[in-house]
């Protein structure tokens, strides 16, 4: 489970999961999540970056993950409005440092939701163990 902490989702307007996967059927074909956008029926979307992972070293292949709040734009590309959709980018390269990179992207929509995680009281118990 990954946690949006800097989410507010009381601020998020719902929208149509396979609306939105409609909307990221039409992004621009770029690496990048702060870079793609797309305008649908006289409307502009993009994101907002609300998470990235590390490049995962898997030998021929590294991958890397981005995760952005789906947002409505106003003409100056200024959010107007934010969505409960979360936009995944699930990157791969080859390549290298000294020669070049091969990107190859896949996004997806994936609808957030909001879970209260419940208080857990651990009860006091003796366990036996080694060191301290």
């Amino acid at each position: 489970m990954i946690e949006f902490k800097s989410v507010k989702f009381e601020e998020l307007k719902h929208m149509d999961l396979e609306e939105a996967k409609e909307i990221v059927k039409q992004f621009d074909e770029v690496t990048w999540l702060e870079d793609v956008g797309c305008e649908l029926n006289g409307e502009r979307y993009g994101t907002e970056a609300l998470l990235e992972s590390d490049w995962d070293d898997g030998g021929k292949y590294q991958y890397k993950e981005e995760y952005g709040l789906l947002c409505k734009l106003d003409n100056d590309y200024t959010v107007i409005e934010k969505y409960d959709v979360c936009i995944v980018n699930d990157i791969t390269r080859s390549g290298s440092y000294f020669t070049e990179y091969d990107y190859e992207n896949e996004f997806r929509a994936e609808q957030i939701v909001k879970k209260v995680i419940p208080e857990v009281v651990i009860p006091e118990h003796t366990v036996i163990t080694i060191g301290e």
